[in-house]
Order: C-alpha cells, then sequence, then structure tokens
C-alpha cells in the first residue's frame, strides 16, 4: 500500500511538474514566436505605409512646388516680353537707346542687352525669337 501511494504521489508530481515546465516553455517559445513574428510583420507594415505615405507628400510638395515655380517663371517671362516688344515698337519708330530709356523710365544698362538683339533682329521683331536669343535657346 505505501508502495502504491508512493507511486500515485510520485506520478501526480510528476505530471504536475510536467505539466507546469510544458506550460512554462510553451509559453515562453510563444511569446517569443509571437513577438519575433509581430516585430517582422510590424516593420514591414510601417514600411510600406512610410514609404505610401512619402510618396504622397513628395508628389503633393513636388507639384505645388512645380506650380509655383512655374508661375513666377512664367510672371517673370511675360514681363520681359512685355519689356522687348515695347522697345521693339520704340525702334521701329526709330529711337535711341537714351531716348527709350528715359520713356520707359529704364537706366540704359538694363536695356542694352534688349536694345542690341531688337537691332539684330531687324526687320522682323519676332519677340519670341528675341526672347529666345537673349535666353540662349536659339541662335
Amino acid at each position: 500500500q505505501g508502495l502504491q501511494q508512493g507511486l500515485e504521489q510520485g506520478l501526480q508530481q510528476g505530471l504536475e511538474q510536467g505539466l507546469q515546465q510544458g506550460l512554462e516553455q510553451g509559453l515562453q517559445q510563444g511569446l517569443e514566436q509571437g513577438l519575433q513574428q509581430g516585430l517582422e510583420q510590424g516593420l514591414q507594415q510601417g514600411l510600406e505605409q512610410g514609404l505610401q505615405q512619402g510618396l504622397e507628400q513628395g508628389l503633393q510638395q513636388g507639384l505645388e512646388q512645380g506650380l509655383q515655380q512655374g508661375i513666377q517663371q512664367g510672371l517673370q517671362q511675360g514681363k520681359e516680353k512685355s519689356s522687348i516688344n515695347l522697345v521693339c515698337k520704340k525702334v521701329k519708330r526709330g529711337k535711341s537707346l537714351s531716348v527709350i530709356a528715359e520713356e520707359l523710365e529704364e537706366e540704359e544698362e538694363s536695356l542694352k542687352v534688349i536694345y542690341e538683339a531688337v537691332l539684330d533682329a531687324a526687320p522682323d521683331y519676332d519677340v519670341d525669337q528675341i526672347y529666345d536669343v537673349l535666353h540662349g535657346t536659339k541662335e
């Protein structure tokens, strides 16, 4: 009977210890694997979302900056072509650089390059061609 009790107690204790150790090891391994997989998936999703957001923001900023620069360049080009056009009209009337500068209330030096390009463009006086020549986009 003592042997029987000893066996039962031994089995009971062995079972309890085995279950306890199994649970602890299983929990530990499960936590480690779960954390590792969660971390990998989280990093992957974070990278993908970060890239997507970065691309969207970059495109938006690029469009806004491009639009703003385009407007500024267009305004500057329009202003310069207007000046070329005025100089062309005054050259056609036989006016000199000093007279043109006085009439436009500009310094002769600031108009000299335009004036010379206009003279070189005679008799056509094509404003777009003169603009292109001044900016080195056409010879």
